[in-house]
């Protein structure tokens, strides 16, 4: 897919801006200022108030997905399609069975931007988008409507493909050789993803060796290390409340937000066999993980607001929460390298795993190198420099 980047040379080509580096990263910064947006939106759509802002902290707070939302304009722009088409259904579900049209353009932008940005993503939003109507469905007891062909149910689903199909066409138009042969292409493409045929060389658990080569649960073992501890902590809650009558919230749309992370999570354990650039390929999968995260911590401070304790589970998330804010005050912008407390911080991390996979650092190296050159050399001296970077200029 190549979305992001015709709108890049679309938008910078007449102003000279398509190879600005800060113009890139401000165009990749705003579509994922749109996926936080359309994530916190449907967490209070779904919920309300007090989860949507516990979203809100978990996903400022966490290092890694607001560095690739600096960084990132191949996965990022991934997330905001799906959550503006997960946002769109959100708001369909309360009126159902009436379809308002802005909330069906919503669901058509979203499923366009992700199938125009990775034919993979798009089938993972077709995907979602299906299983949560299904979710929708059960929860307003309308299965059996449907299987009796009920107009209103049946004009409901009808809309949700119409406003798909026509996402799915246009995201075409920006895919040359996905029109070459549409069909034959995109199942070409989609066969290769998370197979690809060229490997790339990478650190894991202090071994250099191929991307082909990794593990089955290197995305799972990268997710463990880097998202940080409270909102680890807070989906552990939630899971563990899943099963009580207590919960004040739809189960079904509780069993929709942690399928749309753990199966493609498990996906990748079971079918992915070339993996690189930490989990950076499942980054659609953090919206869900916020607001399960969210979900979970709102109960533990309502297990303690009725002990009149709430300061203690209060307390205990910004404790938390202070190891990602300091890593992210003091390393913006290469907050995508952050590791968490369980791998013992970046040090722990440091010739063990990857740290700088999108070489962000090479800018600030190169410039440091310059001036210790010119400090320490004179002119003539000849030096040999070394880089895994192939296209360095000092």
């Amino acid at each position: 897919g190549q979305l992001l980047d015709n709108a890049m040379y679309v938008i910078g080509k007449p102003l000279g801006l398509e190879r600005n580096f800060k113009f890139r990263h401000s165009i990749t910064a705003t579509f994922s200022w749109i996926a936080i947006l359309c994530t916190v939106f449907s967490a209070l759509v779904l919920f309300n108030t007090r989860i949507a802002f516990l979203t809100s902290l978990i996903i400022f707070l966490c290092p890694i997905f607001i560095g690739n939302g600096f960084n990132n304009h191949r996965d990022m722009p991934l997330v905001t399609g799906i959550m503006m088409a997960i946002l769109g259904l959100s708001l369909l579900r309360n009126p159902f069975p009436y379809l308002n049209k802005k909330y069906l353009l919503l669901i058509l932008l979203g499923v366009f931007i992700s199938f125009g940005q990775r034919i993979a993503g798009g089938i993972m939003a077709g995907f979602l988008l299906v299983l949560f109507s299904v979710i929708i469905l059960l929860e307003q007891k309308q299965l059996s409507k449907l299987a009796g062909l009920d107009k209103s149910v049946l004009a409901w689903i009808g809309g949700l493909v119409i406003a798909t199909s026509i996402g799915i066409v246009l995201s075409f138009l920006a895919w040359p050789y996905g029109l070459i042969a549409p069909f034959k292409h995109a199942y070409e493409v989609y066969t290769q993803s998370g197979n690809l045929s060229v490997a790339l060389f990478q650190i894991f658990e202090a071994k250099y060796k191929l991307s082909s080569r990794m593990p089955d649960y290197y995305v799972l073992k990268y997710m463990g290390i880097t998202i940080p501890v409270a909102t680890l902590a807070g989906v552990l809650i939630i899971i563990s409340f899943l099963f009580k009558k207590s919960i004040p919230y739809s189960k079904y749309v509780l069993v929709f937000v942690l399928i749309a992370f753990l199966f493609p999570v498990s996906y990748s354990y079971f079918k992915l066999g070339n993996m690189y650039g930490s989990w950076r390929h499942f980054m659609f999968t953090f919206p869900f993980i916020a607001m399960a995260s969210a979900l979970g911590w709102d109960i533990f401070l309502n297990a303690f607001i009725r002990l009149k304790h709430v300061l203690l589970p209060a307390g205990i998330l910004l404790i938390l929460l202070i190891h990602p804010l300091q890593y992210i005050i003091r390393n913006h912008p290469f907050e995508y390298m952050y590791y968490n407390e369980i791998i013992g911080g970046n040090s722990g991390a440091f010739g063990k795993y990857e740290w700088d996979y999108s070489l962000n650092s090479i800018k600030q190296g190169s410039e440091w190198l310059k001036k210790y050159i010119r400090q320490h050399h004179p002119k003539g001296t000849k030096l040999v420099i070394a880089s895994n970077l192939s296209l360095i200029h000092i």
